[in-house]
Parts: C-alpha cells; sequence; structure tokens
C-alpha cells in the first residue's frame, strides 16, 4: 500500500512538474500564524461534507472556474492525494496557487484533526 501512495505521488508531481508544491507542515504553520491564504478542498461535495481539513472552502474540480474569486488571494488546492488539486492548478495559471503535497490523506496520517461527518466502517 506503501509503494501504492508513494507511485500515486510521483506520477502526480510528475504530471505536475510547473506548480508550486506545499508541505502539510506548512500548511499547518500557515494555519497556527493566521497567514491570510485560502485553502480549497477540490474533492466533491460528498467527499468534502465527509471528511475535510479545519479552514477549507470546497469548491469541486469541475467547477474550478469558481475559484475567480480568489484570484487575488494565495490559493493552496487539496484532494485526496495531490493529482486532481494539481490538474486544477495547471489552469490556473496567473493565480498565486499552490498545491498541498500529500492532500488529505497526508494530512490524516498524521493524526491531525479533519472536520466533517465521518462515515464510520
Amino acid at each position: 500500500m506503501t509503494a501504492l501512495l508513494i507511485l500515486i505521488g510521483f506520477a502526480a508531481h510528475q504530471a505536475g512538474a510547473e506548480n508550486r508544491f506545499v508541505t502539510l507542515d506548512s500548511i499547518r504553520a500557515w494555519q497556527q500564524e493566521k497567514k491570510d491564504f485560502v485553502l480549497i478542498d477540490v474533492r466533491d461535495p460528498e467527499s468534502f461534507q465527509q471528511e475535510h481539513i479545519p479552514g477549507a472552502i470546497n469548491v469541486p474540480a469541475e467547477e474550478n472556474e469558481n475559484i475567480a474569486k480568489f484570484r487575488s488571494k494565495q490559493v493552496v488546492l487539496y484532494c485526496w492525494y495531490d493529482g486532481t488539486s494539481s490538474e486544477v492548478a495547471e489552469d490556473l495559471k496567473g493565480y498565486d496557487v499552490f498545491v498541498l503535497t500529500g492532500g488529505i490523506e497526508g494530512w490524516k496520517a498524521r493524526g491531525w484533526k479533519t472536520i466533517g461527518n465521518k462515515v464510520k466502517n
């Protein structure tokens, strides 16, 4: 499983080689410092409702034109890992945009809190 996650992450970084990435630790620090940025979850609304990173808003990938209202702000995108958010970032040239390395799965792997109506299996 770990090897698969590494391969997924590597493929995502290769696909979005021109994107700027930000680490999980950096985002956590930005939140604690109350840095002015917009954290956007590009997953579908159902996934966002179930679980998301505190402070995030939901703008699904297929609605990325709605990110335009944040053009004057620093934007950090995330998804499950970082593949879809890398693709969205490629469409946002001219924005001050970063992709969160590891996405929500990386966040959860650190044991950090998420918000939502988590489904218990």
